[in-house]
Order: C-alpha cells, then sequence, then structure tokens
C-alpha cells in the first residue's frame, strides 16, 4: 500500500517522527501516486512551528480530566499522509524573518532577511513560483489574513530590496495581473504612503481588478468576475487591517460607533478563491494564516491557538476541493518559520491538563486590553483597584502572592508613559516591546496553561509539513526551504523562467 511506503520513510525521518505521535489520519486520506498537479494550495500559517500545532489540538480536544488518559483532537492539516520537515535559516541569519523565508520558498533562492524576492548580488528580480505558473497558464491567488502587502504575500508577485517598502509593493499588487487577490488592508494604499504618487488602488482598477472591501461583496462574487482585489477594512476605516502588536483598536473618539461588519474568515476567502479560480488549466493559491505570528510574538497563547484554528479550516476547505480531484490537487502546509519559541509542558509530567480550561478563560485576544490599560493610566488606577478587572479579562484564578508582585511590577511600567521607561536588556526580557502588564499578563496564562516561551522573536527552529496529493511524496524528509519551489514545480510539471 503507498501510505505504508510513505510511513516507513517517515520513521526514518527523524523529524517527520515529531508528528507521528499526534496523528490519527482518517482512512480515506492516502498519499495520491504522482501525476501532475493542476491545483495547487500551499498553505502557510506565519509563525506556526510544532509547538503550535500541539497546543491547537490539545485545545480543541476540551477539558482534560487528571489522572485520565489525556486526549487531543487532530488539526486537519495533522491528518494528512505525508509529513517532513524544513529548515527556514536565511541568506545572512540562521533566524529568518518572514521575507527572506518566503523569498526561498516561492523563488528557490536564499535571500537576506528584508529581501523580497531579488537577488541582491546582482539587483535580478527573481521569477517566483506564481509568476511562472501564471505565465504557463495556471491562475492565481493570494490570500492572507495579514496586510495582503506584508512581506509573506509580497513575496509571489513582488521584488523590492526591502520588505517595508509597501508602496511599491502595492504598485507592483496592481501590476501583476493576477487573478486574485484576498486579505487585509495594503500598507502601500495609506495616505502617508501614497503622498502625491499615483494611487495603487488606481492603478489596480486600471489594470482590469475589481476592487471590494466588504465580507458581503466578496462572497456575493460569481464565477467569472474577473481579476479582484478584496481587502479589509475599507481606507476611510481608522481600524488597522493587521493591528502592530500592542496596538490599541479604535480612536477614542470612534468609541460610541458600532463596530466595522466583520471580514471574511480565511476559510471563506479560501472557498470563495477555488470557486473563482477553478479551470481546466488549474490554479495556484497561497494562503496564509498571517496573524498566528503576531499573537505568538506577543505570547498571547489564547490568540495563537485560535488563529491555528482559523488556518486549519482553510485548510479543510482545500481538503474538501482534494476530494473531488484526488489525483489533480496538491495541498502542502507548512510555515515560513517559527515564532516565540512555545514549549509544551514547564511543571512536570501534568502541566497541560489545564490548558483548555486556562486558554477558554480568556475571552479575547491580549492585545485588546490595552484599551483598559489605557484607562486606568487616565484615571489614575491604583494596582489594587485594577486586580478584579485583570483577572477577569485574562480569565485569572488562585493567583498567589508572587504572581500578584510580578504583576504588580508590570503594572508600575504601565502606568508611565512609555517614554519615561527605562528599556534596557531586563525590560525587554521581561515584556519584549510591548505593553508590560498586558505581556505580563499573558506570560501567566500561559504558565498556568502549561506552556512557556523563549523569546519574543522568531526562532532557529526547523518547521513541520504536511502534504497530500499528486506529488506529495516529493515533501517527506528532510530539506531547506528553498526546496519546496523545486518541489513544487516538479509536481506542477513547470518549467522555470528568469524573469
Amino acid at each position: 500500500m503507498i501510505q505504508s511506503a510513505f510511513m516507513r520513510r517517515y520513521v526514518w525521518a527523524g523529524a517527520a517522527m515529531v508528528l507521528l505521535g499526534a496523528w490519527a489520519p482518517a482512512a480515506s486520506l492516502q498519499a495520491q501516486p504522482s501525476s501532475q498537479a493542476k491545483y495547487v494550495f500551499l498553505m502557510i500559517g506565519d509563525g506556526m512551528g510544532q509547538g503550535q500545532r500541539t497546543a491547537a489540538e490539545i485545545y480543541l480536544a476540551g477539558p482534560q480530566e487528571p489522572g485520565r488518559p489525556p486526549r487531543v483532537k487532530p488539526l486537519v492539516m495533522n491528518t494528512l499522509p505525508v509529513a517532513g520537515m524544513m529548515r527556514t535559516y536565511s541568506a545572512d541569519s540562521l533566524i529568518t524573518d518572514s521575507a527572506a523565508a518566503a523569498t526561498a520558498m516561492a523563488t528557490g533562492q536564499k535571500a537576506p532577511n528584508g529581501v523580497v524576492c531579488l537577488d541582491v548580488s546582482s539587483g535580478r528580480m527573481l521569477a517566483t513560483l506564481a509568476e511562472i505558473a501564471a505565465a504557463q497558464g495556471r491562475k492565481i491567488g493570494i490570500v492572507s489574513t495579514a496586510a495582503i502587502d506584508d512581506a509573506t504575500p509580497a513575496c509571489f508577485y513582488a521584488h523590492v530590496s526591502r520588505r517595508e517598502k509597501a508602496y511599491d509593493i502595492s504598485m507592483q499588487l496592481s501590476a501583476s495581473g493576477m487573478d486574485y487577490f484576498a486579505g487585509g488592508r495594503p500598507d502601500g494604499i495609506m495616505p502617508q504612503e501614497v503622498q502625491l504618487r499615483p494611487s495603487p488602488l488606481e492603478a489596480a482598477r486600471k489594470s482590469g481588478y475589481t476592487i471590494l472591501t466588504q465580507r458581503q461583496e466578496l462572497l456575493a462574487l460569481k464565477k467569472g468576475a474577473g481579476k479582484v482585489l478584496m481587502y479589509w477594512p475599507p481606507l476611510e476605516d481608522p481600524t488597522p487591517a493587521n493591528p502592530a502588536p500592542g496596538a490599541t483598536s479604535q480612536p477614542a473618539q470612534a468609541e460610541q460607533e458600532p463596530p466595522p461588519p466583520p471580514p471574511p474568515s480565511l476559510a471563506e476567502m479560501t472557498r470563495k478563491g477555488i470557486e473563482l479560480l477553478d479551470q481546466p488549466a488549474g490554479f495556484f493559491m497561497m494562503i496564509e494564516g498571517g496573524e498566528i505570528d503576531g499573537y505568538c510574538h506577543q505570547h498571547d497563547l489564547h490568540g495563537a491557538i485560535r488563529e491555528t484554528l482559523e488556518f486549519d479550516k482553510a485548510v479543510a476547505e482545500a481538503l474538501e476541493f482534494y476530494k473531488k480531484h484526488p489525483q489533480e490537487t496538491l495541498i502542502v502546509v507548512l510555515a515560513d518559520h517559527e515564532t516565540g519559541g512555545l514549549g509544551l509542558g514547564n511543571t512536570g509530567r501534568d502541566a497541560l491538563v489545564n490548558l483548555y480550561k486556562v486558554v477558554s478563560g480568556q475571552p479575547e485576544q491580549s492585545s485588546a486590553f490595552n484599551k483598559k490599560v489605557l484607562e486606568f493610566r487616565k484615571n489614575k488606577t491604583t494596582f489594587e483597584a485594577a486586580l478584579p478587572a485583570i483577572t477577569e479579562f485574562f480569565g485569572l484564578e488562585n493567583v498567589s502572592g508572587q504572581q500578584a508582585k510580578l504583576l504588580a511590577a508590570a503594572y508600575g511600567e504601565s502606568m508611565k508613559d512609555p517614554k519615561d521607561r527605562l528599556k534596557d536588556e531586563a525590560f525587554k526580557d521581561l515584556y519584549g516591546s510591548f505593553d508590560p502588564l498586558t505581556t505580563a499578563c499573558s506570560n501567566l496564562v500561559s504558565r498556568k496553561a502549561g506552556v512557556s516561551w523563549t523569546t519574543y522573536s522568531h526562532t532557529g527552529v526547523s518547521v513541520p509539513v504536511t502534504a497530500i496529493g499528486a506529488g506529495s511524496e516529493r515533501f517527506a524528509g528532510y530539506y531547506e526551504n528553498t526546496e519546496v519551489f523545486e518541489k513544487l514545480l516538479a509536481a506542477m510539471s513547470l518549467s522555470p523562467r528568469a524573469k
């Protein structure tokens, strides 16, 4: 049986063995023999390492019972029958950023951190997998929960020396001719970026794109709609599309206004992309769970798990399409890098038994608490008076005297004007670059859930890869991130072309 042969290879690959313990593959999910992959889903969980996958599986299983056998509920991505591991280092660092990582996967060439699809030695543009596929007849979709001109999505259609060149990236998006863009509002269309230059949105309209900003507009689209650029929130909406870690959600004057309508989910954007892109010649879709990374930077376990589960719903959408076209579809699920150094288990063998209870007790992502911190500072609220609101928001129970002491110290820092804080190495070790109180609470939630973090940044660990479908056997083993490009080209029977 083909799957059994693959499984023998996984046991040989030490990295893949990490995944086997969490697997409960559905009997119907078997690797397909090699054939041309006409429909390809490259699904990237930004910052999603093995710890993030496993934490989400533990949470998905619900409450654990002390003294009883532990339970996990496999993510869809972890039921895919082919598994491997991928190194993530960049051309100039053992710890990559998203631009260098996505460049490696999109072009097959390592780049320094911050560079988007350029050969820095020659200045030559590196042809991306999406560009190659488009030139050979495939329709192209680029989907993300982050800004659609953020580093990872940009690496499939843009070529710039620095990822911060948001305006240039947005202009290249408009000129790309790719069929379907859906995600967070591009930074490059903001007034401070455009200034007196041509508008990327106007350039997109002239290039034939239908521009949408509302979920219902996207869901109403029908096959044959032509080129689409969907982003959220609208330009006049002050809410950021992908809030920076630690940012507040709304300016004070907008507090009484009704909340904006919700954006489409990643699963909805994926489903609509399938509908719009499906054609006899096939398609390529890059789908990014772009918010996992930000929550891991902040040590927000609640947010990281929630976004991993949302990403997994998009994987489920791709898998439903695969089941209709199993001989012609390839799904590859991976990460650009791991973020936060998420470790499972911190106080003994039963450390994780409370993970579901602790995480589910926090109703919102941690960054939503920053607004409350501003209120405490404005009103000069004492720590003792603020403590009930703190414990209620984070669902904290049984806060010990030592834990209260740590929170009180963080509270004192948060009550200072940010410019007056002494941001030395000790401060950064405790709070990174985020609000001290919110960060201390997030770390306490993680500790009570049995989870620990090693950094507020990216890490250099290899990341898991799972796959199913035509050519998926290529993704077993242990390999460089540049090989993703080569494996996908081979699976799609595409010829590389110089840019």
